[in-house]
């Protein structure tokens, strides 16, 4: 199953690979957890978290802002430190 489904490799990945991949899951287990729970957002938020959702930041930025999407900007600013 491994081979089939491409899973199981060692990565290797440093402690800040690791932090980084650990907040991304987590953000985005909390924001599927918030849809799931029958929050209130508006169908164009709702849209836009779900194609976005899983998606690498990088093609997030090139799908860019319109007036239709001038919501996208919150999820592109970086986090608070």
């Amino acid at each position: 199953m491994k081979h089939h489904r491409n899973i199981g490799h060692n990565w290797q990945l440093s402690y800040q690979q690791r932090k980084v991949l650990t907040h991304y899951y987590d953000a985005n287990k909390f924001l599927v957890d918030c849809l799931n729970s029958g929050c209130t957002v508006t169908p164009t938020v709702r849209e836009e978290i779900e194609e976005t959702l899983f998606l690498p930041i990088a093609l997030i930025e090139r799908r860019g802002c319109s007036p239709e999407r001038s919501h996208c900007s919150q999820w592109l600013q970086p986090p608070l430190s």
